[in-house]
């Protein structure tokens, strides 16, 4: 989780229903994780796909990840680092960290989640 947040990028809006378990040597991770609605499923998966190589190349261990993508709703504005969003419904007004005391609830955040830093 610390390499997902040291290197996190704006696209990557938020991270929510995380869970990780620990099958031998493998950890398997299990999370949501809010892309643009208006990106292509070939874009989605981009994205995911380096969250994923990120992890596997940072950790010096197997990750295996399986990632539900979520299409960004207008509460998402509210916590979005993308600067030029062609579709932004609201400004920035904070940004989620992302650790073990925001990232595990089964819901998406907006500015009023939690904690953040503006």
């Amino acid at each position: 989780l610390k390499i997902i947040e040291a290197h996190r990028k704006p696209a990557w809006i938020d991270m929510h229903n995380f869970r990780i378990i620990k099958f031998g040597s493998t950890l398997h991770i299990d999370c949501h994780v809010t892309v643009p609605w208006y990106f292509t499923v070939e874009g989605g998966h981009r994205e995911i796909s380096e969250l994923a190589a990120l992890v596997n190349e940072r950790s010096g261990r197997e990750v295996e990840f399986f990632i539900h993508m979520d299409p960004c709703v207008p509460q998402s504005c509210t916590i979005c680092e993308i600067a030029d969003c062609p579709v932004r419904q609201a400004p920035l007004v904070r940004r989620i960290p992302w650790d073990l005391t925001t990232v595990l609830a089964d819901k998406k955040h907006g500015a009023d989640s939690g904690k953040g830093v503006v």
